[in-house]
């Protein structure tokens, strides 16, 4: 949906081409096709831009075609923006981050790089169309700078999952708002999301989403990517715990990414139970990181 939508669709109405890499996602054949092809605008999930920063010879590719870099698929941190601007050509002064779902025919909001500059970790303004609100649980919009669920409404809303009428009654209220189950806050007219409803941690009285800990925890020197999980405890309920993948030549410990977390996040929200590893987390074929098959 959002290579149709996002890709297909606006290089017709423009008269644009549309490249597309087939298979298993590969670095080399990717910057190879952009060399080839003089393409100016590349889609990436944020997988893709790491193994971008890990490649050891971009200066083989002719990517001067370049003039459009956009994330998009997955939550990418602050750090992850930060090394893309600072050590790509292409990113400096062209990279966007943007926020959808299948459910919305994809897009929804879009961060420009002027807005990822002047507010870091946003995801923009809402597209022409598209009305936003963040709502309590009762489903009451709240106040700019308070949490709640993201709901939205469009004509790109979709009808309903394939017979499934439970489920569509569960996302889409009687007047047309998708419930997108992912949390957030508008702040200026600007989305930051905070999480994902299927990805809470209950410790205690505490509600903890995992995105904040792991973009946290991905500015820490040596860190490639990690994943927060909520794993059983007898007292609170669960506790935060995290695998952390490091580059194989770091040295990095349980003990200094907890004194990094402890400067950096609320006491509960330090993870107490770790998992430090070389191995890569496991990842579907878009690059969005699948949780349920991490374990410790």
């Amino acid at each position: 949906m959002a290579s149709l939508h996002n890709l297909v669709v606006p290089r017709l109405a423009t008269g644009g081409t549309v490249v597309i890499h087939q298979g298993a996602f590969d670095l080399d054949v990717v910057l190879g096709l952009i060399e080839r092809e003089r393409i100016t605008n590349w889609a990436a999930v944020p997988t893709m831009a790491s193994r971008l920063l890990a490649h050891g010879d971009l200066g083989k590719y002719d990517l001067s075609s370049m003039s459009a870099f956009a994330l998009a698929s997955a939550p990418s941190s602050i750090a992850l923006k930060d090394q893309l601007r600072e050590r790509i050509p292409f990113a400096r002064n062209a990279l966007v981050d943007s926020y959808g779902l299948t459910e919305c025919s994809t897009a929804i909001a879009v961060a420009t790089t002027a807005d990822l500059e002047r507010h870091p970790g946003t995801l923009g303004r809402p597209i022409l169309t598209v009305s936003l609100e963040i709502r309590d649980p009762d489903g009451v919009p709240v106040a700019d700078g308070i949490e709640g669920e993201v709901c939205v409404r469009s004509p790109f809303v979709m009808l309903g999952y394939w017979e499934d009428q439970a489920a569509t009654a569960a996302a889409i209220t009687p007047d047309r708002w998708l419930r997108t189950g992912d949390f957030g806050i508008v702040e200026a007219g600007l989305l930051r999301l905070t999480g994902r409803r299927s990805d809470l941690i209950l410790r205690g009285d505490e509600n903890i989403y995992p995105v904040e800990i792991e973009q946290c925890l991905e500015e820490y020197p040596g860190v490639d990517e990690c994943a927060v999980l909520g794993t059983p405890h007898e007292d609170l309920g669960q506790e935060v715990a995290a695998v952390v993948v490091v580059q194989p030549t770091a040295t990095v410990t349980a003990a200094q990414l907890t004194a990094f977390a402890a400067q950096r996040l609320a006491y509960f929200k330090v993870p107490t139970r770790w998992q430090i590893t070389t191995e890569a987390l496991p990842r579907n074929a878009t690059g969005k990181l699948m949780r349920r098959a991490v374990t410790l």
